[in-house]
């Protein structure tokens, strides 16, 4: 294994759009709360229709449109919000975003813009890392990560991912 592996990290929209399913959908479950309560709504409201409740069907029709725009909306300000972040980012010029270079000691990550901003991450202060679809995801804190496409880094995927293994541990690396 090389001492140091250097990973330039260019971003597309793509691979940004696939990081944030996974965190919001499969790492957060941000999807239960309003799919439960919009399965609640429904629920009652066929409850109301069917006559299993005492209730009319104007409140019936009203549920059953608010436990369907619950999912709507949510799911709707989620695609919103992550493609005006695409647009803010503008990632579909796939910019140099940062730099990783992966040692012994820690994980140095250096801004796109200027060498100048460059943070030296010790392993053992990192979160946890998780493989998704080729991509793998490196937590510095539960809130934030640092996205490496596949095909970034210079070794294979393998030789990555056993690095990290390495340097976090086995406990903090998922679906590697």
């Amino acid at each position: 294994m090389p001492r140091q592996i250097i990973i330039p990290v260019r971003l597309d929209a793509r691979t940004f759009r696939r990081y944030c399913a996974f965190d919001a959908l499969k790492r957060q479950r941000r999807w239960y709360w309003p799919a439960l309560t919009s399965m609640l709504l429904v629920t009652a409201a066929l409850a109301g229709l069917f006559g299993w409740i005492p209730m009319s069907a104007a409140l019936s029709g009203l549920l059953m449109g608010l436990g369907l725009a619950v999912v709507m909306l949510n799911a709707g300000l989620y695609l919103l919000n992550v493609e005006s972040q695409v647009a803010r980012q503008r990632l579909k010029d796939r910019p140099l975003v940062y730099t990783l270079s992966l040692g012994q000691d820690c994980l140095r990550v250096t801004s796109g813009q200027s060498a100048e901003n460059a943070a030296a991450l010790p392993w053992d202060g990192l979160w946890a890392a998780f493989a998704n679809r080729g991509d793998i995801y490196v937590y510095v804190n539960p809130e934030k990560a640092l996205i490496l496409p596949e095909g970034a880094a210079s070794v294979p995927t393998d030789a990555l991912k056993s690095c990290l293994k390495q340097y976090l541990g086995k406990g903090r690396c998922v679906n590697f």
